[in-house]
């Protein structure tokens, strides 16, 4: 078996979650016997046994995975304010809280006004709960 590596750099990866949702959806390519993911950098190192499989079959696995390779080195422009996800979750988020705040100050029932929030936590915690089971815990932690 002759491997070769290949490095690329990739769109839509920019945390943990990402980097393990890569590694799953390559690991069972056939022929691919390494993955390295560096999420920070957006770079994928992949080692392949190049009688198994080519390049261009790992790029498309990469497109299906929604991690099209760039071209370049270069960091990836950040998304439009009103076209990502995390700030327009904050923003809803912060809505939420607002209109919650404001029917309880108009002495509606408290049960409404907790909907609104609890919603409101919900919605604007979302990103950072979806990030918690990739990271490593203290040791003093027992979640």
């Amino acid at each position: 078996m002759k491997t070769e590596e290949m490095t690329l750099y990739v769109q839509n990866m920019d945390c943990e979650h990402d980097a393990a949702t890569l590694e799953r959806g390559m690991g069972p390519v056939p022929g691919i016997v390494g993955l390295k993911i560096y999420p920070k950098s957006a770079r994928v190192t992949v080692t392949y046994d190049e009688q198994t499989v080519t390049p261009a079959v790992v790029e498309r696995q990469l497109e299906a995975l929604g991690f099209p390779p760039r071209a370049g080195r270069g960091a990836p422009e950040p998304p439009k304010l009103w076209r990502n996800p995390q700030v327009l979750a904050s923003a809803a988020s912060g809505l939420l809280l607002a209109i919650g705040w404001l029917l309880a100050q108009a002495g509606l029932s408290e049960t409404i006004s907790l909907g609104f929030y609890v919603t409101a936590m919900l919605v604007g915690g979302y990103y950072f709960g979806r990030e918690c089971p990739t990271r490593p815990r203290p040791r003093w932690t027992r979640c």
